[in-house]
């Protein structure tokens, strides 16, 4: 069987992938959001301090098995960083930015 491409899930074998775009602060401080799935959407907890590109899995959300089972959805997180922000934001930042203890760098080495 042949499937067109999806703008929004991948299909692999029975598993569903998709992508979800999270805010900066959703990503650091965790969020209970809403998830499309092939039988609507449903809510799923992002744990605090998730990392981009990191996975979560809905058991049994995915595509139909022959077996009558189901396959899993993942959600791949992205982090959304927006492009302009307003100017109270950016004063929320800069003092972020001053009280950031991680430097995400500190293991690069050259």
């Amino acid at each position: 069987m042949e499937f067109k491409e999806h703008p929004f899930y991948r299909l692999e074998g029975s598993d569903l992938y998709c992508d979800l775009p999270v805010s900066p602060s959703e990503a650091v401080l965790g969020a209970q959001v809403e998830v499309p799935t092939l039988d609507g959407p449903v809510k799923l907890r992002i744990p605090a301090g998730i990392q981009p590109g990191q996975k979560l899995r809905l058991n049994g959300r995915g595509f139909p098995k022959g077996s009558g089972s189901r396959g899993d959805q993942f959600i791949q997180v992205q982090v959304n960083v927006p492009e302009k922000v307003s100017a109270e934001e950016r004063q929320l930042y800069e003092q972020l930015q001053k009280l950031q203890t991680v430097d995400p760098r500190a293991g690069i080495k050259v």
